[in-house]
């Protein structure tokens, strides 16, 4: 299994995990806000697998760590401090993987935000989990879980965690 972690800012409300490639064009507001700017066109990069949401649409920064592999998994500390957990995501990777604000998709790597996850090519259930750092007693805001997709329902919705009812 392998780990990534940071501490990621957005002032759009959301974090996300992307990959580059279709996103290559995306070189100034103009081209960003013509992918980017409303939820259909979020949902649309969610719906192909090149962006999954991440947090609760708040700005702000939070520490994520990321997992992948075969059967990435929470720590028993962790599994206890869930404060809500997202249905998995599809993400098809290619190169380039990271975690982001959403204003901080580009093509242009010299901009990057976040951080780097080194995610082998393929497809990949993305499933994330809101943990509450404050019972953890520890810094750590989401874990995110990545493991090989095994042809599973994915969800689409922009907001990953369902609002209670």
């Amino acid at each position: 299994m392998a780990v990534a972690r940071g501490l990621v800012a957005t002032d759009a409300g959301m974090q996300v995990l992307w990959h580059r490639k279709p996103f290559t064009h995306v070189v100034d507001y103009d081209t960003w806000e013509e992918e980017l700017l409303d939820d259909a066109g979020i949902v649309r990069h969610i719906e192909t697998g090149s962006v999954v949401p991440l947090s609760t649409g708040m700005d702000g920064a939070w520490e994520f760590i990321v997992r992948w592999g075969e059967d990435p998994a929470l720590t028993e500390a962790e599994e206890q401090h869930v404060a809500v957990k997202s249905e998995p995501y599809l993400l098809i990777s290619e190169t380039d993987v990271r975690v982001s604000g959403i204003e901080h998709i580009t093509g242009n790597a010299e901009e990057d935000e976040g951080f780097a996850v080194s995610l082998p090519p393929g497809r990949w259930s993305v499933t994330t989990h809101l943990i509450d750092a404050e019972a953890l007693g520890e810094a750590l805001d989401f874990v995110v879980l990545i493991k090989p997709d095994r042809g599973e329902q994915h969800r689409t919705d922009v907001q990953p965690f369902d609002r209670p009812q």
